[in-house]
């Protein structure tokens, strides 16, 4: 069955939501109590993940703090506006087209920048 268009902004709004809610309160849990999710492959290895740093990026964003937010994390820093014109995108063309499809040229480029986030897990951790 066929979603309508406010049926699918629904569904969208939900999501986000979520995704907000969910930020917020692990923002104020941290706050509180100074406890973070660990990197489990960096307690595993001592070395840092590609993401290592992100929610400490979200906090200084947060503050307003966007030197200190490139500092924790430059990859995705720098990629995060770019993944948010995307998120508006794919929303776009699900809820007014009901396309879910991923393109071609979508999973190049995302294969390109998983490699990317692999490549600065390296460089980060060997500090060329």
């Amino acid at each position: 069955m066929n979603k309508t268009v406010e049926e699918r902004k629904a569904h969208i709004f939900k999501e986000i939501s979520t995704i907000l809610l969910l930020g917020i309160s692990y923002y104020i849990f941290v706050t509180i109590t100074g406890v973070g999710i660990p990197c489990v492959f960096r307690l595993i290895t001592g070395y840092k993940c590609p993401g290592c740093g992100i929610s400490h990026m979200f906090i200084k964003l947060f503050h307003l703090d966007f030197i200190g937010a490139f500092h924790e994390n430059e990859f995705v820093f720098i990629l995060l506006p770019v993944a948010l014109l995307y998120g508006v995108y794919k929303s776009y063309m699900y809820i007014y087209k009901n396309d879910t499809r991923m393109r071609v040229l979508e999973a190049i480029v995302i294969t390109l920048l998983l490699i990317s986030a692999i490549c600065f897990g390296i460089y980060r951790n060997i500090g060329i």
